[in-house]
């Protein structure tokens, strides 16, 4: 059975037929063919559809769509109940062992998103669909609706980078952030830890390289700091909501302003990438140019201590002091092996890169210990605790090119770099009047004009 976001007309038991406006769509619209595994709901009028592959049968369609609909039904909700698609398709391909990357993902198309994961536990595998779904099915605002004409007119041939990659990227990822609190999918708490994750994740970026000059160079110059597109990039989403939600007095926010840029532009009028940040002041507050001109075209750090204060957020300082590097290395785990993976190896030229860990390593053994997903923070910690100088080694499991496992044995010094630790953002209880009004905004969600 096919499944794709392209119309489909069924001739007979061994031929379908998919139509395509043009080559841009077909590059656009991924097909599916598996065992028939299938669920769709309604979102307002859009049907989402979701298709699943999975060797074991252990994961199902309809699993799948029970944990996602909540997430889908906020979004939909969150956006206003109108949603610019007739049809949008999620295709979860599982496969049996790891890919010879070790990768695992979603890649997001204008009416579709496919997943690529290993055949896990349903019930490990549906938090990650369900977290990447609220990222990915945000796409269909930004940029399907709202784009410039590099991506509207896209140059297979010659591609060109537009500069706006806070907007499809970063607020995509901070509108999927909100839209969880707001629909008591997460709590306030949790939502404010993610923000804090992200304010963490974005130090190991170049903070000082303005976000429109990363932006447009990102596909070759720049390419070691795309990441913090999900990072830095949401902060500027959120940044920029709560300082529209400060200047309307909480009648006016992120979402009001995407409203109106999809009605100014749409999927088949794009903006020019020069003029976005004028048109925005226009339609919005003049404020807001100081904003893009200081914080996202400019590289001046974004005000996090003066903008959180406006929903009454309080800032800790903490203290800068040397901790044992492993270069940003962030793990993942294969429950059904009990396996560490080296999810993230860190960017070029860090410590972890240099040790020799790369993407989908399988953790083996670190400092002596067989390393399992029970015990590995432990052993984690006792390689935070060693002395500066101190020799270690770490033992991998990775594929070859004949795709059997292969040990590799790397060794290290341990090296101390500066990191603050002890700051804190938390929820003041003795706040203003407008504070108050602007956090209920913020986290609680009515729709505002």
């Amino acid at each position: 059975y096919g499944v794709s976001p392209m119309k489909r007309e069924v001739l007979s038991n061994s031929e379908d037929v998919f139509f395509s406006q043009d080559y841009m769509q077909l590059s656009d619209s991924p097909i599916m063919y598996t065992i028939p595994d299938t669920a769709s709901v309604m979102i307002g009028d859009t049907r989402v559809e979701i298709s699943v592959y999975s060797p074991s049968g252990k994961s199902t369609a309809e699993f799948m769509m029970e944990m996602v609909e909540p997430t889908l039904r906020a979004q939909g909700e969150y956006l206003g109940g109108e949603l610019p698609v007739e049809k949008y398709v999620i295709l979860i391909y599982l496969h049996e062992k790891r890919t010879n990357s070790g990768a695992m993902g979603a890649l997001e198309h204008s009416y579709s998103t496919v997943f690529s994961f290993p055949d896990y536990n349903p019930n490990y595998l549906a938090s990650s669909i369900v977290s990447t779904t609220s990222h990915e099915f945000f796409h269909i605002i930004t940029p399907l609706t709202i784009h410039s004409e590099e991506i509207g007119d896209y140059n297979f041939i010659d591609p060109q980078m537009s500069e706006h990659l806070w907007l499809y990227e970063g607020l995509t990822e901070y509108s999927s952030m909100r839209v969880q609190v707001m629909y008591d999918l997460v709590t306030p708490d949790e939502f404010l830890d993610e923000v804090v994750e992200k304010i963490e994740g974005a130090k190991i970026y170049n903070d000082s390289l303005p976000f429109t000059v990363m932006s447009k160079g990102v596909l070759e110059q720049y390419e070691d700091q795309y990441l913090n597109v999900y990072q830095k990039g949401a902060l500027i989403g959120m940044c920029l909501d709560l300082l529209l939600l400060e200047l309307s007095d909480g009648e006016y926010d992120i979402r009001s302003l995407m409203n109106e840029l999809s009605e100014m532009y749409g999927v088949n009028k794009s903006f020019k990438d020069e003029e976005l940040f004028d048109v925005i002041a226009e339609i919005s507050y003049p404020e807001t140019k100081e904003f893009f001109d200081n914080y996202v075209a400019g590289s001046k750090a974004l005000p996090m201590e003066e903008y959180l204060n406006f929903v009454g957020v309080a800032y800790m300082p903490g203290e800068l002091i040397g901790i044992n590097s492993l270069g940003n290395v962030s793990v993942g785990f294969n429950v059904d092996e009990d396996q560490v993976i080296i999810a993230d190896a860190g960017s070029k030229g860090s410590y972890g890169r240099k040790l020799g860990l790369k993407e989908g390593d399988i953790l083996y053994s670190m400092l002596g210990e067989k390393v399992n997903i029970y015990n590995y923070s432990e052993v984690f910690q006792r390689y935070f605790s060693l002395d500066e100088g101190e020799k270690f080694k770490f033992i991998v499991a990775r594929e070859n090119s004949k795709g059997k496992l292969v040990y590799k044995t790397l060794k290290g010094k341990i090296i101390k770099e500066e990191t603050m630790i002890g700051e804190q953002f938390y929820w003041e209880e003795e706040i203003s009047d407008k504070q108050r009004l602007l956090r209920e905004k913020w986290i609680n969600g009515e729709l505002v004009n």
